[in-house]
């Protein structure tokens, strides 16, 4: 799955963590990631300590960040997309509704990256990511 110019992408993810203040979220597109930083991709990222969303675009690790796009609540659902146009710019969409448009586009990714999904908590409790669907799309 690579975002290329010229073709439209698309990501969505409808998902729910039991703690949303004490735990790390990644969910989008990366390549092999550890300590939940991917060298290349796509993804919402929410940190331990906050609710807070953001949308990273990550280009051979240098990284544009949109903060603030979404907020995590316990073991509430919330659907997480993004829209590549192919050409100038990503939007973001929370539970269906746009919020952003991201246009500064010089870290979408250009290596091969897949669907990327993870939880890791924050302190010693066991979370839990609750994954209902998720879909990952490139035109040809």
């Amino acid at each position: 799955f690579i975002p290329t110019a010229g073709k439209k992408a698309f990501f969505v993810c409808r998902f729910k963590v039991s703690n949303a203040t004490q735990t790390d979220v990644l969910v989008g597109i990366a390549d092999t990631f550890t300590s939940f930083t991917p060298a290349e991709g796509l993804y919402f990222l929410k940190s331990d300590e906050s609710t807070s969303v953001s949308l990273v675009l990550n280009k051979a690790s240098a990284i544009t960040t949109l903060t603030g796009v979404a907020t995590l609540v316990d073991d509430t659902f919330i659907e997480l997309a993004w829209v590549y146009d192919g050409f100038t710019k990503v939007e973001v969409f929370v539970d269906r509704i746009r919020r952003v448009n991201q246009t500064t586009l010089t870290n979408v990714p250009t290596a091969v990256t897949g669907v990327a999904l993870g939880v890791r908590a924050g302190s010693a409790d066991a979370r839990t990511l609750t994954v209902d669907y998720v879909l990952a799309a490139v035109e040809r």
